[in-house]
């Protein structure tokens, strides 16, 4: 893989893995064209998926960081 993707779901209480997954499909999808990828299977891209707790200011968000996937920014 070329190219790491980390996808973080902020919301108030974590998801089962599955919902977690679907939750976080449209953003990977969104995420695969603007690289100008196919699909999201390419494998030149690593995805990883994790979830949060929000900040006060906020209660749901996404925190996506791209990176390469030998770890620099």
């Amino acid at each position: 893989a070329v190219l790491r993707v980390e996808m973080t779901r902020i919301g108030p209480r974590a998801l089962d893995t599955d919902n977690a997954a679907g939750a976080l499909k449209a953003p990977r999808d969104a995420i695969a064209e603007a690289l100008g990828l196919r699909d999201d299977a390419d494998p030149r891209v690593e995805w990883f998926c994790a979830q949060a707790l929000p900040h006060a200011a906020w209660r749901y968000g996404l925190r996506v960081v791209i990176r390469s996937a030998g770890g620099a920014r």
